[in-house]
């Protein structure tokens, strides 16, 4: 729009993505009625993404979990000030909110899971350098998935 004017919408991402803040987010149902919806069905769920280059949330997922924690584990939050952007499918460019440290238990591990958060209807998309530590292994044509060594069934 407006080519010259520093603040325009276009060199905002061009800033954001030469200081190399600007995470790349590539969830190609990116229209707002898709994550609506991937947002409602996976509440209280985790999204295993390996084109997510960090782990990131919206508030409202972050703040169920959070709630449906006992009083010893919410203790454990731990919140950052955020400093990246994200950018989803094609171009929407979002700022990081904060950043929150909380617990989680997978399979019968508790683990921490640090999370950028975003104003966005999403789940709790989990990046790729995430899902090597917890060394997951997808198997789709069983229906399952490991997790921390140990085998969940995904119905």
């Amino acid at each position: 729009m407006l080519p010259n004017c520093p603040d325009s919408w276009e060199n905002l991402a061009i800033s954001l993505e030469e200081e190399n803040i600007c995470d790349d987010i590539l969830y190609t149902g990116a229209d707002k009625d898709n994550l609506v919806k991937l947002s409602s069905e996976c509440q209280s769920s985790m999204v295993p993404d390996s084109a997510c280059t960090s782990t990131v949330t919206d508030t409202v997922w972050l703040d169920t979990h959070i709630d449906s924690l006992s009083p010893e584990m919410r203790s454990q939050d731990k919140e950052f000030p955020g400093y990246k952007a994200f950018k989803f499918g094609g171009g929407e460019i979002l700022e990081n909110l904060k950043a929150v440290e909380f617990p989680c238990n997978i399979a019968v591990t508790l683990t921490l899971i640090k999370t950028s958060v975003v104003d966005s209807d999403i789940p709790l998309f989990l990046s790729l350098s995430w899902i090597r530590e917890a060394g997951i292994v997808m198997d789709f044509v069983n229906d399952r998935a490991e997790f921390f060594g140990k085998t969940l069934s995904l119905d």
